[in-house]
């Protein structure tokens, strides 16, 4: 049980740890064409601003700012929708690990250790319900299995990356140890995690 949930442990931190990789390959080739894109158009503009500037009358230069700010803004709107994208595209691949990981034979003994680590957070608990995915009904029995002195109810939840929530009436408590709360967390704090920012 214990290599397993290292085994499992592991593996996890290890597709986080991928995916945290990928995020910071992006943000840095992002990085670049970014500086190497504002260089090269700030350069441009300035150059055909100051012909345009010495040609003309105070009309004529505050008209040239006004298109080189646009310009900028256009710019670096394209850049941030390049960075929108690329975030886009890391969490779909963290998407497509988190659903492969639920088709391996690992991961039903990663929803019992889920159990088993919900319960932990409501002990003497005599009834519970167990929400888990459609897909992982048929986990029921193997589930019940590791706590037998708890009576569990299970309702299908409205998740679909996987893992459960455990609900318990009698201690007014509910643990969610869904895969969507963690995909969530981690989309929430992917900046903070990979310094990669689409709001700058």
């Amino acid at each position: 049980m214990p290599e397993n949930r290292d085994k499992l442990k592991s593996y996890i931190s290890s597709v986080i740890l991928m995916a945290e990789a990928d995020a910071k390959i992006v943000m840095d080739e992002v990085s670049e064409a970014e500086a190497k894109a504002l260089e090269s158009a700030e350069a441009l503009e300035s150059a055909e601003a100051d012909r345009r500037i010495a040609e003309g009358a105070a009309a004529a230069k505050a008209a040239e700012e006004k298109r080189v700010v646009a310009s900028r803004l256009c710019t670096r709107r394209r850049l941030l929708e390049y960075r929108e994208y690329c975030a886009g595209q890391a969490f779909e691949e963290v998407r497509k690990r988190i659903e492969a990981y639920t088709a391996t034979p690992e991961y039903a003994e990663k929803l019992c250790a889920l159990l088993v680590k919900a319960y932990g957070g409501m002990p003497g608990i005599t009834a519970a319900r167990v929400f888990l995915r459609q897909a992982d009904m048929k986990y029921q029995d193997a589930l019940a299995a590791r706590l037998p002195e708890v009576r569990l109810e299970f309702v299908e939840g409205r998740f679909v990356l996987g893992g459960l929530i455990l609900m318990s009436e009698e201690k007014a408590r509910r643990v969610d140890l869904t895969f969507d709360s963690g995909f969530s967390d981690l989309s929430g704090r992917f900046s903070e995690i990979t310094g990669f920012c689409v709001e700058d």
